[in-house]
């Protein structure tokens, strides 16, 4: 099985044993849940501070800085939701390689 080096263009090879290959699924499917989690999670943070925007907005009443610090907390948390989606798209590509 080869697999990416996260921040590399290398490839690294793995063997994996069949005595340690249930083990090493396990593994990966209970990291896809928790990457599958955390993307639920900042995906809700994200919705939660663009409604706040999208309220303060409409009251008018809310100083524009502060319509601006919701607005970047949204961002990062659909940066943080993006980064875990690639996370398990990559855990995914592991399984199946696994797998097959």
């Amino acid at each position: 099985m080869t697999c990416t080096i996260p921040g590399h263009s290398g490839r690294l090879s793995l063997k994996i044993e069949d005595s340690h290959r249930a083990e090493f699924v396990s593994r990966l499917q209970r990291l896809l849940k928790k990457s599958e989690e955390r993307r639920e999670k900042f995906q809700g943070k994200a919705e939660k501070y663009e409604s706040i925007v999208a309220r303060d907005r409409q009251e008018g009443k809310v100083k524009p800085h502060i319509i601006e610090k919701n607005e970047k907390k949204a961002s990062q948390a659909r940066g943080a939701a993006k980064g875990a989606e690639e996370e398990m798209m990559r855990l995914q590509v592991l399984l199946k390689e696994i797998s097959a």
